[in-house]
């Protein structure tokens, strides 16, 4: 009996100890709001926290990864002294469909937990095999948790604190010819990304004829996306394609900006933005395969970054 109690102490203390911790962090939430000083957020739960979910556009294909727009974007961000510090990860990997996104979406937003999630998507859903769509059972207690108690918020943030790097990897390289110009004798492509115990598998398997309704799949899917992103509490913008008037992207584009019309979500019109600059011509900003240069992803950025700031309800918590 004497043990029974003991242990009985040890629980209630520490729940105990739990709710003050709980209170006080509340408080201090409360804080903020009345003083507006954020320097206690930042602290218990790190930066604002971005993921770019998409395909070799966004990957950053032909150029380095500090390139990639991403990576970019998180500099041009961090550059502006009144603003939190922003972390971007980029989830980018070429060959990505829709239909893969939506599959790993949600282990995505259960480990990573971002504050903004940035959706590229659609140039790929015509020429590559869609994945069968698995039902989602969420973690319950990890949704709740991490929802309502900030005690929880807190510890994930500080076993994050050491993580490294989010990246792409895989067969990338063997896209590449002796021209530096995709192979078309490929029939997947493969990768992982791995970090904060996240392992999802990334890729693509060519299709034997074109995708019939590619373009029906990729609405149902960008659609589903938007909502389930949402419904997690967690920000969602669509970002189209910097090319907007030939090809795919163009198509991909369209489909974009109905998505975000019927559900009401953000849209950043890099494709629009590009039409604008490029009245003569774009050849600067694009390989002759329409993917962007260095200059072009850093084009990109500055739009994305500028957009952000005209949006600031984007990055908030």
């Amino acid at each position: 009996m004497i043990v029974i109690a003991r242990v009985g102490l040890v629980v209630l203390g520490f729940s105990v100890g739990l709710l003050a911790v709980e209170a006080l962090l509340r408080l201090g939430a409360a804080g903020v709001r009345i003083t507006g000083d954020d320097s206690l957020p930042v602290l218990l739960e790190g930066p604002v926290r971005v993921v770019c979910l998409g395909d070799s556009n966004t990957y950053g294909f032909y150029v380095s990864r500090a390139e990639a727009w991403p990576q970019q974007l998180e500099t041009f961000l961090m550059a502006d002294p009144d603003r939190r510090p922003v972390q971007v990860i980029n989830l980018g990997y070429p060959g990505m469909n829709s239909s893969r996104m939506r599959n790993v979406l949600p282990r995505i937003l259960e480990t990573l937990h971002p504050d903004l999630v940035m959706l590229m998507a659609g140039s790929n859903d015509f020429w590559t095999v869609p994945d069968p769509i698995r039902e989602h059972r969420a973690d319950a207690f990890e949704v709740l948790a991490w929802r309502y108690f900030r005690v929880y918020r807190l510890l994930h943030m500080v076993t994050r604190a050491s993580r490294v790097e989010v990246i792409a990897s895989g067969n990338i390289d063997a896209w590449r010819g002796p021209d530096d110009v995709p192979r078309d004798d490929l029939d997947e492509g493969v990768g992982v990304v791995r970090g904060e115990g996240l392992e999802l598998p990334l890729g693509w398997k060519r299709a034997d004829k074109a995708v019939g309704d590619w373009d029906e799949r990729l609405d149902d899917n960008l659609t589903t996306m938007a909502r389930f992103i949402r419904n997690e509490n967690t920000k969602v913008a669509f970002v189209t394609y910097p090319e907007n008037q030939r090809g795919i992207y163009a198509l991909a584009n369209d489909r974009l900006r109905a998505a975000a019309q019927a559900t009401d979500t953000p849209l950043i019109d890099v494709g629009a933005k590009f039409d604008a600059l490029c009245s003569e011509s774009c050849a600067e900003f694009f390989f002759s395969d329409l993917h962007p240069t260095a200059r072009g992803y850093t084009r990109v950025a500055r739009e994305l970054a500028e957009e952000l700031r005209r949006q600031p309800h984007l990055l908030a918590r």
